[in-house]
Parts: C-alpha cells; sequence; structure tokens
C-alpha cells in the first residue's frame, strides 16, 4: 500500500509539473517593413507580456481567420513558434493554452551577451508626437565608425509615460541584457520602436495602438524544458528585432 502511495504521487507530480509563462497585457502595435526608409508593408501584430518580468515574451500575428502565429521566447533558454486559435485570446476570462514538445525549441541568449561591451543606451531630446512629448532613448553601437564598416544596426525607443506600471518590452536579447546593466530606460511601454541599420535606413518601425489588460497563460511540461538541459536543439531562431 505504501508503494502505491508513492507511486501515485510521483505519477501524479509527473503529469502536473510544468513551466508557465503569466501574461497580464496584451499589447496591439501597428508593424511596418521599410525599403530604402520608405514604407512597404504594415501589419498588425500583438505581444503579450507580463508587466513585473521582461524576461519573456510573446508575439502573435495572424496566421488565417482562425489562428495566430505565436512566437515565444525565454531569455532563460526557450523559444517557441506554434500556431494557436484566436478564440483563445479572446475570452473574458483566464485563458491557458499548452505549447506541445515538438514546437519548443532550445535558445541560446549567453551568445548575445558579448554584444554588450559594443552597444550603450543614450537619451535623445524628447519626440513630439501630436502634440504630446514623449522620452526618447537610443541603442546604438559605442563606436560610428565600427557601426559603419559592420552590419550593426540601432533602435530608437519613444516611450509611453503613461504606462510607468510595465517593465520596458525589449524582444532583442543585446537591448534587454544592456537594460539589465545600466537601467537608463524608463519602466514603461514603447510609443513607437525603429530600427535603423548601419546605412542610416530605416527598416522596421512599431506604433502603439493600445493595451489592454488580459489573463493568460501559455505553458509546456515538465520535459519540453530545454533550459535546464545543456545540449543545443536545432529549432526557431528570432530575428534579433
Amino acid at each position: 500500500m505504501k508503494f502505491l502511495k508513492l507511486f501515485l504521487l510521483f505519477f501524479t507530480t509527473l503529469c502536473f509539473s510544468q513551466k508557465e509563462y503569466s501574461f497580464d497585457y496584451l499589447i496591439h502595435y501597428e508593424y511596418t517593413r521599410f525599403v530604402d526608409s520608405t514604407a512597404t508593408k504594415s501589419t498588425d501584430i500583438y505581444y503579450l507580456t507580463n508587466s513585473n518580468q521582461n524576461e519573456y515574451f510573446a508575439v502573435m500575428s495572424e496566421a488565417d481567420s482562425l489562428n495566430f502565429h505565436v512566437y515565444l521566447k525565454d531569455e532563460n533558454g526557450i523559444e517557441s513558434r506554434v500556431r494557436l486559435p484566436k478564440a483563445n485570446f479572446q475570452t473574458s476570462g483566464n485563458s491557458k493554452m499548452e505549447i506541445k514538445c515538438e514546437s519548443v525549441f532550445k535558445y541560446k541568449p549567453s551568445s548575445w551577451k558579448y554584444l554588450t561591451n559594443v552597444y550603450q543606451y543614450s537619451e535623445k531630446i524628447d519626440t513630439v508626437i501630436q502634440g504630446n512629448n514623449y522620452g526618447s532613448y537610443t541603442l546604438a553601437c559605442k563606436n560610428p565608425e565600427r557601426n559603419k564598416k559592420r552590419n550593426i544596426g540601432s533602435f530608437q525607443y519613444i516611450m509611453d509615460d503613461t504606462s510607468e506600471f510595465h517593465l520596458p518590452i525589449l524582444t532583442s536579447s543585446v537591448a534587454l541584457e544592456e537594460w539589465k546593466l545600466d537601467k537608463k530606460l524608463p519602466n514603461t511601454i514603447y510609443k513607437e520602436k525603429i530600427y535603423t541599420n548601419n546605412r542610416n535606413q530605416i527598416e522596421f518601425k512599431e506604433d502603439l495602438i493600445e493595451a489592454k489588460n488580459v489573463a493568460i497563460t501559455l505553458f509546456i511540461s515538465e520535459e519540453c524544458d530545454l533550459s535546464k538541459r545543456m545540449i543545443q536543439t536545432k529549432g526557431a531562431n528570432s530575428p534579433e528585432e
């Protein structure tokens, strides 16, 4: 009987152990691509964020009328690309969705940490949008000559000071690691994010549309948690955007 109880306890723990990513905000941006600094195409993207934790996020774009493409990145060593039903994100209550093991891959954030010696944040003159002033910050190469010789771009963050309850959304591993070091960016989401390449041409821009409270959880089972493994697994790679 004692052995049976121990077996049931082990089995229950195995079945219900899982890694959870909780999100309390769904933030809608208009994402625009540029060619030679000329806007070519705009699409809607949606970030799932945790206002108190910015080491993981998910970003969604439309797959079809019923589904979203969802990309999840955890800076502690996991990423995933999966398709999930739109209806699961439109409920007014709590929504909890599983990501299967076959859609989970190893991510190596350490491969970007050395670039904190290359980049730095700097505060710029406030940006005026529709008569309102917004704080402006740039993440750029410390050495302008190196920036010209190599394909090293820069980010500009125009911050929305009405959302001081939220840690900055930093989808680039380099941007996150540099923020951890100097904390120059204020605790707020960005109203605009602009990426400029080493030829000083805008490549993409994100403009804030709406931010709203949600209660959404994505989870993976314990055996899918590749952040605890040393082996590099081939899988999805996200551009440093």
